[in-house]
């Protein structure tokens, strides 16, 4: 994932300081050194939104020395080239096992489609869900008045 800002870095830098070494350096001062380095987590959590944190921006622009419009096109190569990897390297190969796994136990799309009896709770928010139950509350409501 570095590799692919490294050259967004050296464009947008106004020194020759910036060898790939160093830019290297500089990314680990801000994303860390390890996958469960706190600070990689904090820029994946937020990166997988494809949000970036204030500080985080700010910390970038110190460190590489960029403009306000540098940073922010470092930061969106940043986040793209995040995305583009997470797809890659996590999502693809879970998808990957998942539908192998699928198919060793002859899951096949039918089964997929039936729906359950708790199925709303999957696809609604806690407020869509409390809105349902309100609604079929007056619904049997009415039902009982007219049955009666």
């Amino acid at each position: 994932m570095q590799n692919d800002v490294i050259s967004i870095i050296q464009k947008g830098s106004n020194t020759t300081e910036d060898t790939p070494k160093n830019i290297n350096k500089k990314l680990n001062q801000i994303l860390g050194t390890q996958h469960d380095d706190i600070k990689f987590l904090d820029f994946c959590s937020l990166a997988l939104e494809a949000k970036i944190n204030t500080n985080f921006s700010k910390i970038s622009k110190q460190i590489f020395g960029f403009s306000e419009s540098k940073n922010i096109l470092f930061l969106a190569s940043l986040l793209d080239s995040f995305i583009i990897h997470f797809k890659e390297l996590i999502w693809l190969p879970r998808c990957n096992a998942t539908n192998a796994w699928e198919k060793a136990k002859n899951i096949g799309k039918k089964d997929k489609l039936n729906e359950s009896e708790n199925m709303d709770r999957y696809f609604k928010s806690p407020h869509q869900q409390i809105k349902q139950l309100k609604q079929n509350k007056q619904q049997s409501k009415k039902n009982n008045i007219t049955n009666s």
